[in-house]
């Protein structure tokens, strides 16, 4: 009698632990596994309305309205743009190009001037 008792103890527990592994095996494959997507900050924009930024300097060019219009370097017509709701900043230069212009050196500068971010940035490689 002893030995019956534990026969159907080992029984009965093989096969709540068959039921509990095929439960968990059939339940988890249900659905094919979709990894979710890198999130994204949201921004909620403002509705689009521009305004000409007419001023003294060689070009004019219609800008946000939420946007700051600041004069960065009154020598070099260099001027900056800021979106203080967003804490971000527009950076213009311009400089004009004549016949006693050396078109090679403005453009050796400017790279020069993108490439000293690079410590900074990781998305600017150098070609």
């Amino acid at each position: 009698m002893i030995k019956s008792k534990n026969y159907k103890s080992k029984i009965v527990l093989l096969l709540t632990l068959f039921f509990a592994i095929a439960t968990g095996w059939f339940s988890g494959c249900s659905e094919n596994y979709v990894p979710k997507p890198r999130g994204y900050f949201r921004i909620d924009l403002p509705p689009h309305q521009y305004q000409m930024l007419d001023t003294v300097f060689p070009y004019k060019f219609p800008y946000s309205q939420y946007a700051e219009f600041t004069i960065f370097n009154k020598d070099s017509d260099w001027i900056n743009i800021s979106y203080p709701e967003f804490k971000a900043v527009l950076h213009f230069s311009y400089k004009s190009i004549g016949k006693n212009t050396d078109l090679r050196k403005l453009i050796d500068d400017s790279q020069a001037f993108v490439y000293k971010h690079t410590i900074k940035d990781t998305a600017i490689d150098e070609q």
